[in-house]
């Protein structure tokens, strides 16, 4: 709760500043929207960029956290999206089923429902495991390994119909875009440390910080620069 009242006074500063002095942004668009005249209310303007901001950033942080991961276990890979770019956007749907950003996700029981045998009344809250889903060997035969060129059904990793991730296709824009520019100009990467300490969340999955030293494709030394 602390930390969500600190978020609410940032966010209150940003639309205070941008109502007295608007910008060609985001904020500043949705302080003009209108919707058959009507404005959106302050809780609907706190709902929006808790989302933009919350929800946009970190799952795409982890995302490339989870390929840099991706890479320290198959260094090859590394090598073969340098060589072939047109790869990467295949290598972003299999790290998102092997290691999803976001483990599970919440869901409520509009009716009595009987589910593998187990009753679920009408208005039980249900966690939906993603990351068991995107691992079932029915759908993704040998799931618990990391093939690049494997087929199957579409992931869930964004949701699934009226549920589907409104930034879906932005955060796949994002990480093509950022490994685009890494394997470009990195050989290899190693990781710096021997413990990976992971956020404590249900839903929200990735290291706290990803140490990493990054080896020039030239010269195979390191570069002046740590990733975190």
């Amino acid at each position: 709760m602390d930390t969500r009242l600190e978020m609410e006074r940032y966010f209150q500063g940003v639309l205070d500043e941008r109502r007295s002095a608007p910008r060609d942004d985001m904020v500043s668009d949705l302080l003009r929207a209108r919707m058959d005249g009507v404005a959106l209310t302050h809780h609907e303007l706190m709902s929006f960029l808790f989302l933009l901001l919350v929800a946009g950033l970190e799952t795409t942080v982890n995302l490339l956290s989870q390929c840099a991961r991706v890479f320290f276990q198959h260094p090859e890979l590394l090598l073969r999206l340098r060589e072939d770019p047109t790869l990467i956007p295949r290598f972003v749907e299999e790290t998102l089923r092997y290691e999803p950003s976001v483990m599970s996700t919440l869901r409520l029981c509009t009716q009595d429902v009987t589910l593998a045998g187990v009753e679920l009344p009408q208005g039980a809250l249900v966690l939906v495991s993603l990351a068991s889903a995107a691992r079932d060997e029915k759908y993704f035969p040998d799931g618990d390994r990391f093939i690049l060129e494997r087929e199957g059904p579409p992931r869930l990793s964004f949701g699934h119909g009226a549920h589907s991730c409104l930034g879906a296709m932005l955060s796949r824009m994002e990480a093509r875009v950022a490994l685009e520019e890494l394997v470009s100009r990195v050989e290899r990467l190693e990781l710096r440390t021997e413990h990976i300490d992971w956020t404590t969340s249900l839903i929200v999955r990735g290291p706290v910080t990803l140490p990493v030293e990054v080896f020039a494709p030239a010269t195979g030394q390191p570069l002046p620069a740590r990733l975190a």
